[in-house]
C-alpha cells in the first residue's frame, strides 16, 4: 500500500468512527436516551441547567445529528470501496473523505441552535412551574 492511499484510508476510516459516533449519539438524544452527561450530546451552560433541557435539545437535534453522520459515514464507505477496486484515486478518495467531514460539521451549528432554542424554552418553561431537575 502505497503512503498516499495509506493517508486517504486513515482519513475515510477517521470519518467513518466520526459518524458512526454521531448516529449513536444523536439517535440516543432523538430518543430520549442519552443521559446529561459531560462527554457525549450538545454541552452548552443552557442545555445542561436541568434534564428537561438537556432532553429538549437533543430530541431537537438528534434526528439532524444523526442523518449527517449516516451520511458521512456513507460517503466514506463508497469511497472506500471505490479506492479498493481501483476506479478512485487516492486523492479522490481523500477529498471524498474531506467532504464526508464537512457533512458532519456542517450541519452541527445549525442543530446547536435549534437545540439551544428549544432548551431556553425548557429551561424557562421549568423555572416559572418551580422544576429543580
Amino acid at each position: 500500500m502505497s503512503g498516499e492511499v495509506a493517508v486517504a484510508a486513515a482519513v475515510l476510516a477517521a470519518v467513518g468512527m466520526g459518524g458512526s459516533a454521531m448516529v449513536a449519539v444523536g439517535a440516543a438524544g432523538a430518543r430520549g436516551r442519552l443521559p446529561r452527561n459531560r462527554w457525549a450530546g450538545i454541552r452548552l451552560p443552557s442545555t445542561m441547567a436541568s434534564d428537561a433541557a438537556w432532553e429538549a435539545a437533543h430530541r431537537a437535534a438528534g434526528p439532524m445529528m444523526a442523518a449527517s453522520g449516516g451520511l458521512a459515514d456513507g460517503v466514506a464507505l463508497l469511497a472506500a470501496l471505490l479506492l479498493w477496486v481501483g476506479v478512485l484515486s487516492a486523492e479522490g478518495a481523500l477529498w471524498a473523505g474531506l467532504g464526508a467531514a464537512l457533512l458532519i460539521l456542517a450541519p452541527t451549528p445549525v442543530a446547536t441552535a435549534i437545540a439551544v432554542r428549544r432548551a431556553s424554552r425548557a429551561v424557562s418553561r421549568g423555572a416559572s412551574n418551580g422544576d429543580t431537575r
